[in-house]
């Protein structure tokens, strides 16, 4: 009676740690999966400004466009009024000049943060696989959780108080 009672108690004793342990990986599954959630929250966040950015980066070359026509128009003019054509030209030369140095540095800002987009789209892309990892993990944790939360429930209902560790290798074999 006596090494029975002892052989429960090892049992038991196994048992309960492989619970603990089970409870420490389902709670360290839940704190990487807050970890990695937020960091999806700050990924998106700069997503969003950045795509904000391309936006109005491309917003003021639309408007360069705008103002490349403009002197365009005015050399047109220029040339039309023979009086001021001398004046009008270099006045357009050298707005064309500025407008083409803003285009290129727009454009080079433009490209710059297009690989800031696709560097934050493929870190997005990462962080997004590390949560599916997680959220799975913590799915089959939870599952194993509950079919031992069941099986323990179905022994107490059918009154079976303890179960010895080569009935558990029979039934599970």
């Amino acid at each position: 009676m006596s090494n029975e009672r002892k052989k429960w108690n090892a049992s038991w004793a196994k048992q309960n740690d492989i619970l603990f342990h089970a409870r420490q990986e389902l709670t360290n599954a839940k704190a990487a999966n807050a970890t990695l959630s937020q960091e999806k929250a700050a990924a998106e966040a700069i997503s969003v400004k950045a795509l904000q950015a391309k936006a109005d980066a491309l917003k003021a070359l639309g408007e360069a466009k705008e103002a490349g026509a403009r002197a365009s128009k005015a050399l047109k003019e220029a040339a039309e009024k023979e009086s001021r054509a001398s004046k009008a030209l270099e006045e357009a030369n050298a707005e064309r000049i500025r407008l083409d140095k803003v285009v290129a540095s727009l454009q080079a800002d433009v490209q710059a943060r297009e690989v800031a987009v696709t560097d934050l789209t493929a870190r997005v892309s990462a962080a997004e696989k590390r949560a599916d990892a997680a959220a799975e993990a913590k799915d089959a944790l939870v599952s194993s959780f509950n079919q031992l939360e069941a099986d323990r429930e179905w022994l107490r209902t059918h009154g079976i108080a303890r179960v010895s560790i080569r009935c558990l290798c029979i039934c599970l074999g």
